[in-house]
């Protein structure tokens, strides 16, 4: 087989785009792959650098969104008197995370930081 192309893969390596090389498969294929490797040829990357920027976009939203719904919570349990903290300081905390997306090296940047809790 003439190898052009080759791309990591989940469980092995797509050659050509056409055919799956299974991780530990030994037969005339995998020489031929081997082949191609030593001749100085790099597979493609599982993810391009633009799928793992959008991976952890969506990794980021999901996480602010849950801490949105604690902030939610726990503004709740504060209006009950049930923990101790301030309502300003959990809105401030809302804000921060509704604004986190739009912030300098969003999802490389930090995370806005959680109020503390504490239980009255």
């Amino acid at each position: 087989m003439i190898i052009t192309k080759a791309k990591l893969i989940e469980n092995g390596v797509l050659l050509n785009d056409t055919v799956t090389l299974p991780n530990g498969n030994m037969g005339h294929i995998r020489k031929s792959y081997d082949t191609w490797l030593k001749e100085g040829n790099t597979p493609e990357p599982y993810f391009t650098q633009e799928e793992l920027d959008n991976i952890k976009v969506n990794e980021e939203r999901r996480w602010r969104d849950k801490e949105l719904s604690w902030a939610d919570i726990e503004l709740n349990k504060i209006q009950d008197g049930y923990t101790s903290g301030t309502v300003k300081e959990y809105r401030q905390y809302r804000n921060d995370l509704r604004n986190y997306p739009d912030s300098e090296n969003f999802p490389y940047g930090s995370r806005p930081d959680r109020p503390q809790e504490s239980i009255i």
